[in-house]
Order: C-alpha cells, then structure tokens, then sequence
C-alpha cells in the first residue's frame, strides 16, 4: 500500500479472537509491495485495521500473515456460525503447529 498521509484515518479492530469483521478473499490479490498482503480465493482474513480509500489491513488465519490489501478483493462472512467455525479451526492450526515452532 502507499505510505500513508499523516491525515489518513485508521479505523482499528480490537487484537482478540473474537474479532467481529471476517473475511473470505473473493479473488487472488498479488501484493505490489512488502507491507501488502498476498491472497488466494478462499482465504480467511480477520480485519484489524480500516482505511477511507477501503483498504483494510488483516491477519490471514491460516498461517497469521498480515498486511494490506484493497476491500474489493474479499467479501464479509456474516454468517455467526461460519465465523466461529472459521476462528476456531485457525486455534486448533495453532495448537498443533505450536510445537514444531517451539523445536526450532
């Protein structure tokens, strides 16, 4: 993303795992720059932060990538249950994952 103006407005998310806006990518998005993130169809990306010019800034679930990337690229799960299946699938990857990493 384009560095940012010192007038530009974050709108942020909470840092929990009940966060409230969960995305689906709806295309594949190839990131221009470093702090923007790459995406395939069918990620699952937990929103953190917001920006006028709708780009938002994520965490993707599966492996806690973050970066930016343009609002046109995802759709909002709104489905209660679809998200809680979805933030509870990413806990169970890190639980299993946590100890390959700690070996390192």
């Amino acid at each position: 993303m384009k560095t940012k103006k010192v007038s530009e407005q974050l709108y942020t998310q909470p840092h929990n795992r009940d966060c409230k806006v969960i995305l689906c990518c709806i295309c594949n998005y190839s990131a221009q720059q470093a702090d923007e993130l790459e995406m395939a169809i069918g990620d699952v990306i937990k929103v953190t932060k917001k920006t006028k010019d709708a780009w938002f800034q994520g965490e993707r679930i599966w492996d806690n990538a973050v970066g930016w990337f343009p609002s046109s690229c995802v759709k909002e799960i709104n489905n209660e249950h679809r998200r809680a299946k979805h933030l509870r699938q990413r806990y169970r990857l890190l639980c299993t994952l946590s100890p390959v990493y700690e070996n390192k």
